[in-house]
C-alpha cells in the first residue's frame, strides 16, 4: 500500500471511531448464548448445538439469529422455544452512513450484511449484556455457565481462543495501526465470551467499542481480510482481538493450545507407532475437529468447522456409524478417556439427536420452504434419509500440506513431518520471498497508477 492509502485507511478508521455510538445500558441485560444459524446447512448443527448445551447442564438462555430469508417456520420456532431459544432476525443491510466507503467499494461489499459480517452483527444486536458466542457447529462437552464465573473472564471481561496457526498479518496492517502490538498467534472465533458493558476508562474504551471496531473491519472486508491473514482461515476471526486491541482493552487468551480430534487412517499399519503421549508416526492422523479448552485447561468444545457439517445422511444403525471423533491430539489418547467419569459419548449423542431431528414432523415442511427459489434454492441437494451401511469419514484439514505451504503453529506438535516436508516448505517460503523481491519494483510503480482494492 502506498503512503497515501495508509493515511486514508487511518482516516476512515478514525472517523468511524468518532461517530461510533456509545454503549446504551437500557438496551441489554443478563447473560446468554448467541448462535448464528440459517438455511439447512447451519440449522442442523445449530439444533445439535442447543441440545448438547442442555445435555451438558447449561441452562443459559439462547438467542439464535437468522438472515431474513432464512428465518424458520413457526413450527421450528415453537420447537426451539421449548429449549429456551429465542429466534431473532438480522437486517439485510447496514445503513449507508455506517460504512465510510468510496465509489470503488460497491453497495454489496460496503452495505450488505452477509457472510462473516453477520457474526459480529449478531453479537452487537443480541439482547444480552454478557455474551457467549458459539458457531452453530461448535459442540459443548461441558457446562458453559462456568465461563462467566471464571477468573479470566471476571478479570478482563473478554476471553478469546487461539487457532492452529502463527500470525500471517501483512506488514501494512501494522502501518495502519502503529499503536497496536500485533500478536504472534492467530485466533479462532468459534467461541468467545464478552461483557459488552465492560469499560476500562471513563472515555469509553472497552468491549463495546472493540466490537464496533471489529464490525468496521468486517464491513471493510475487501481490505482488512487481506491484511489480517492469508488463505488459512481468512475471514472475521482476527477482527475481534484486533478490535479490542484498537479500543485499548486487554483480553484473556486461553493458554491451552488448540488441539485436534480425528482418527488414524492406518491404525494397524506396520509403520504405525502406537501409544499414548507420543505422536503416532505412520498412523496417518487426520484431524477433522478443533478441540478447545476452558480457562482451567479442561476440554470444553469440539468445533466441527470442516465441511461437510453435520447432516442427516446417516446409517440406519449406530453400529454402522464411522466415528469422526476417535483420537485427541497432541495427547494422542482416545477422546473417551479425556471426558473422564462423565459417562458421556458425545458422538453417539449427536447421532441420536440427528435421528430425532429426522423424525420431527416440522422438518420436511421446513426443508420444502427453504428450498424455494427465493429462500435457499441453492441448497436443494441435502441428504435427509437414513441409510443402511457405512458413510464417509471426514478427513478434515491436511496439517502436513499447511506446513509445506509455509504455515507454522501448535499444529506441528501432532503433525507427522518427513524430510521431504521440510524441503518443500523451504522451497515454498524462500521461493516466494525471492519472487517478491523481483516484482517489488514493478508493484511500486504500478501503485502510483492503481489504488489498493477497497479504497
Amino acid at each position: 500500500m502506498s503512503r497515501a492509502e495508509i493515511k486514508r485507511a487511518q482516516a476512515q478508521l478514525q472517523t468511524f471511531e468518532q461517530k461510533a455510538p456509545a454503549y446504551k445500558t437500557n438496551l441489554f441485560q443478563g447473560r446468554g448464548i448467541v448462535i448464528m444459524a440459517g438455511g439447512l446447512t447451519y440449522f442442523v448443527p445449530a439444533w445439535i448445538n442447543v441440545h448438547m448445551l442442555r445435555k451438558a447442564g447449561c441452562t443459559l438462555p439462547v438467542e439464535m439469529f437468522f438472515p431474513k430469508k432464512e428465518f424458520p417456520t413457526e413450527a421450528v420456532e415453537r420447537e426451539l422455544k421449548r429449549l429456551r431459544v429465542l429466534c431473532s432476525v438480522l437486517p439485510d443491510l447496514v445503513p449507508s452512513h455506517v460504512v465510510q466507503s468510496s465509489n470503488s467499494l460497491n453497495d454489496t461489499e460496503g452495505k450488505s450484511l452477509a457472510g462473516f459480517a453477520m457474526k459480529i452483527a449478531a453479537m452487537l444486536l443480541s439482547s444480552f449484556e454478557e455474551v457467549i458466542f458459539l458457531d452453530s457447529d461448535n459442540v459443548a462437552v461441558a457446562n458453559l455457565s462456568s465461563l462467566f464465573e471464571s477468573t479470566a473472564y471476571l478479570a478482563k471481561g473478554a476471553v478469546l481462543w487461539p487457532d492452529y496457526w502463527a500470525s500471517s498479518a501483512a506488514p501494512d496492517l501494522q502501518r495502519i495501526l502503529p499503536a497496536v502490538k500485533l500478536p504472534s498467534n492467530t485466533f479462532e472465533s468459534g467461541q468467545m465470551v464478552l461483557n459488552k458493558r465492560r469499560q476500562e476508562s471513563p472515555s469509553g474504551s472497552g468491549v463495546w467499542k472493540g466490537l464496533l471496531v471489529a464490525a468496521f473491519f468486517n464491513l471493510q472486508s475487501r481490505l482488512y481480510y487481506e491484511l489480517m491473514g492469508n488463505f488459512m482461515g481468512k475471514g472475521d476471526k482476527e477482527s475481534f482481538a484486533l478490535g479490542l486491541s484498537v479500543a485499548g482493552l486487554p483480553f484473556h487468551l486461553i493458554t491451552t493450545p488448540v488441539g485436534s480430534v480425528g482418527f488414524n487412517k492406518n491404525p494397524f499399519g506396520p509403520q504405525c507407532k502406537r501409544g499414548s503421549g507420543v505422536l503416532q508416526h505412520g498412523c496417518g492422523f487426520a484431524g477433522n475437529t478443533m478441540a478447545q479448552y476452558s480457562p482451567e485447561g479442561k476440554l470444553m468444545f469440539l468445533h466441527t468447522n470442516m465441511k461437510p457439517k453435520w447432516n442427516l445422511g446417516l446409517p440406519a444403525d449406530f453400529s454402522f456409524y464411522n466415528r469422526r471423533w476417535q483420537i485427541l491430539q497432541p495427547d494422542n489418547v482416545p477422546i473417551s478417556s479425556v471426558l473422564g467419569n462423565s459417562g458421556r459419548d458425545p458422538e453417539k449423542e449427536v447421532y441420536q439427536l440427528l435421528v430425532l431431528l429426522r423424525c420431527k414432523p416440522f422438518l420436511e415442511p421446513y426443508v420444502a420452504e427453504m428450498r424455494l427459489p427465493h429462500k435457499m434454492g441453492s441448497e436443494a441437494v441435502f441428504p435427509l434419509g437414513l441409510r443402511a451401511g457405512f458413510h464417509t469419514l471426514y478427513e478434515g484439514v491436511d496439517f502436513r500440506r499447511a506446513y509445506r505451504w509455509g504455515m507454522l503453529g501448535p499444529f506441528q506438535e501432532y503433525t507427522e513431518l518427513a524430510m521431504e516436508d521440510h524441503l518443500q516448505r523451504a522451497k515454498n517460503v524462500w521461493g516466494k520471498a525471492f519472487l517478491g523481491r523481483l516484482v517489488w519494483p514493478y508493484k511500486k510503480l504500478r501503485s502510483k497508477k492503481y489504488s489498493y482494492p477497497g479504497f
